[in-house]
């Protein structure tokens, strides 16, 4: 056996569960559930020989040893080196910042809206720095013509990522809808909601995005209920790490120009006719949802999920107990390794 040591790629990290534990790939997007038996192996051996491995256990687990560094070499998550090399192969420093005041926001549109309100909204988004913005048609829904007119404002804005939630409509057709993304090559997904079945298509003549066919209505459309909709990038990693990954530096507008943390929120903080999105963030009532981050909250704190899971339930706080939890039940259960129905 090799006197090299092995050390786990600096792109590959280890999250424990309480049932199991999961292997982030954040260079491939990707996780690989591991025992927590592996996870401990990983933590408390990582730049050393698989050697030094094997003496710490008793021989009767010897094939279990080997069945875990053949999937460790095999998908890549370890290599082995000199000791003397390990200086050169520094973990991953976990870490997050922003310089965007506002990263995201949720807009609702209907057919009233007037282009002059939309174009305020982007102009205070685009002095906060914000990059990705959501809109959604809601109420009976808007024109193609006068969609096509809102994507031409935002076209002109220092906005970078568009996605759509649009009503599924029976003429709703891949081509018209992959023509409206290929000429605002903002828009990486367009969602369907209310759809009939769910399907995903690509986009027609373009490398990147989707159309998403979801049965959900608007108000469950974001409802996190099984592992697709779950996402491993390092900028998600980290941001989980500090912040809450759903509310952190949101804003929603709703169809009436309301103020809110998110569709799920009621409080309203203002009006975006009177009100300036900069004087709401400010405000401890509205941005207090930002700090609240997984490991805060009772069982998902427990969870092999918590740094790629955006889930929009709402903190509360047990103040006798000095803890957070959430209200309503998540559908998976990270006690039991299972999704309820």
């Amino acid at each position: 056996m090799s006197s090299n040591i092995f050390i786990i790629h600096s792109c590959c990290i280890p999250v424990k569960g309480h049932r199991r534990s999961i292997i982030y790939d954040l260079n491939r997007n990707q996780y690989f559930y591991i025992t927590n038996d592996l996870y401990d192996i990983l933590v408390s051996f990582n730049g050393t020989s698989k050697k030094v491995v094997y003496k710490n256990f008793d021989s009767i687990n010897y094939s279990l040893l080997d069945d875990y560094f053949k999937f460790l070499e095999g998908n890549e998550i370890i290599f082995y080196t000199k000791k003397d090399n390990e200086k050169l192969f520094p973990r991953l420093k976990v870490e997050w910042e922003s310089p965007s005041i506002i990263t995201n926001a949720i807009i609702d549109i209907t057919q009233e809206i007037e282009s002059d309100n939309f174009i305020l909204v982007l102009s205070q988004l685009e002095s906060l720095q914000c990059e990705a913005i959501q809109i959604r048609e809601v109420g009976n829904g808007i024109s193609s013509v006068h969609l096509k007119r809102l994507l031409d404002i935002i076209s002109k804005s220092t906005i970078t990522y568009v996605e759509l939630f649009l009503h599924y409509r029976h003429q709703d057709d891949i081509e018209e809808l992959s023509r409206i993304a290929n000429v605002h090559n903002r828009i990486f997904n367009i969602y369907i909601y209310n759809s009939p079945k769910y399907s995903i298509e690509s986009f027609k003549s373009r490398p990147y995005g989707n159309v998403l066919y979801i049965k959900d209505n608007l108000k469950n459309s974001g409802k996190i209920h099984d592992e697709s909709m779950f996402f491993v990038n390092i900028l998600l990693f980290n941001e989980s790490h500090f912040f809450n990954n759903y509310y952190n530096r949101k804003i929603y507008i709703d169809e009436n120009g309301n103020i809110k943390n998110s569709p799920e929120v009621d409080a309203i903080f203002g009006n975006i006719k009177q009100t300036l999105i900069l004087d709401v963030i400010k405000d401890k009532k509205f941005n207090y949802l930002w700090d609240i981050k997984k490991d805060d909250i009772i069982i998902c704190c427990n969870c092999e999920y918590r740094y790629m899971c955006v889930d929009s339930r709402i903190p509360k706080k047990d103040e006798l107990k000095n803890i957070w939890f959430c209200e309503n039940k998540c559908k998976y259960d990270p006690y039991i390794c299972q999704w309820s129905k």
